[in-house]
C-alpha cells in the first residue's frame, strides 16, 4: 500500500501485492485527482487504508477488494495532517501545529450461538466476551443460545464463549468491521 504523485501532480493510491516480497505486484492504481490531498503516510488496519494527507485531512479506502479500493470517510483538518496510525478501533492523526487527533470509527456488532458439542442444543445463560488489545465487551445468550454483543470498536478481538457445565472456548483473530455484523458460534463441550 501507498501513494505516488505523477509528473502533474495528480495524486494516487497504489495497492500492492507483497506476498512475494522480490516481486511485488500493483493489484490497483486509484487516481486521487479531483482531491487536494498530497498524501504524506499512510496505514492499513483491517479492511480500511488510511491517509493523512498535508492539505487533506484524513482519507479512509475501503480495500476489501483491492483491486477496487473505495473511499468511506473523510475528515478535514485545519492543519497539515502528517502521520496517521490506526489501531484496536482507535485512529490517531498528527497535525502540523494542531496536536493529535483521535477518531473512534463506528463500531461493528458480533453475534452468533452458542450450542452443546454433543446434542447441539441451545445453551441460554452462557457469556460471550470479545477482548481487544484495549476494548473488552460481553454478552449473554438468550433461550435461543442466540448472543449480541454490540458496539464493538472495529478491530481485532479473542472471542470466548463459557457457560457452567461446560468448557469454554476461545478465537482468536475474529476481525470486527465498523457498521457490520461478524458472527462466531460456538458448540461447548460438556465439562468444567
Amino acid at each position: 500500500m501507498g501513494s505516488s504523485a505523477s509528473a502533474d501532480g495528480h495524486y494516487s493510491l497504489r495497492v500492492l501485492d507483497i506476498s512475494d516480497p522480490l516481486h511485488p505486484a500493483q493489484v490497483s492504481l486509484t487516481s486521487m485527482s479531483d482531491l487536494d490531498t498530497n498524501p504524506v503516510d499512510v496505514d492499513v488496519y483491517g479492511r480500511y487504508a488510511y491517509i493523512a494527507g498535508y492539505a487533506g485531512g484524513l482519507r479512509v479506502y475501503d480495500i476489501a477488494d483491492p483491486a477496487y479500493p473505495v473511499e468511506v470517510a473523510y475528515w478535514g483538518t485545519v492543519g497539515s495532517a502528517q502521520n496517521v496510525r490506526a489501531a484496536d478501533g482507535l485512529i490517531c492523526l498528527s497535525v502540523y501545529g494542531w496536536g493529535v487527533y483521535v477518531f473512534t470509527p463506528p463500531p461493528g456488532t458480533v453475534s452468533g450461538q452458542v450450542r452443546d458439542l454433543q446434542t447441539l442444543a441451545s445453551i441460554p445463560g452462557a457469556t460471550v466476551k470479545c477482548a481487544g488489545l484495549v476494548v473488552s465487551k460481553q454478552a449473554t445468550t438468550n433461550a435461543s443460545g442466540i448472543y449480541l454483543v454490540a458496539g464493538v470498536p472495529a478491530g481485532t478481538y479473542a472471542v470466548t464463549a463459557s457457560a457452567p457445565g461446560y468448557l469454554s472456548r476461545s478465537k482468536a483473530g475474529i476481525a470486527v468491521v465498523a457498521q457490520q455484523t461478524t458472527y462466531v458460534n460456538f458448540n461447548l463441550p460438556p465439562g468444567g
